[in-house]
């Protein structure tokens, strides 16, 4: 007689919401209007899904090479607004 394998069954996920700390960690970070789910951040002026990873989703994306392009381009920005025309 052959055995009968079950299904396996699949872990059920807990979806990741925002959180305080998220914005004291990292600054450039708010509470998105999209959901509770998503964070924004202010230098790239982005929604960013934290569902799945919540903190680390947040830090992958302050990591990011996006991230930082815009965060130079906006440094730059406010250099040149402190600039003395003599």
């Amino acid at each position: 007689m052959a055995e009968v394998k079950k299904p396996v069954s699949r872990k059920h996920r807990i979806s990741q919401q925002f959180r305080n700390e998220y914005t004291v960690a990292y600054p450039v970070i708010r509470k998105s209007s999209v959901d509770c789910s998503h964070a924004f951040c202010t230098v790239c002026s982005a929604d960013i899904n934290i569902s799945h990873g919540g903190i680390v989703d947040v830090k992958k994306h302050v990591d990011s090479t996006k991230h930082a392009s815009k965060a130079k381009q906006d440094e730059g920005k406010k250099l040149s607004d402190f600039s003395i025309i003599i």
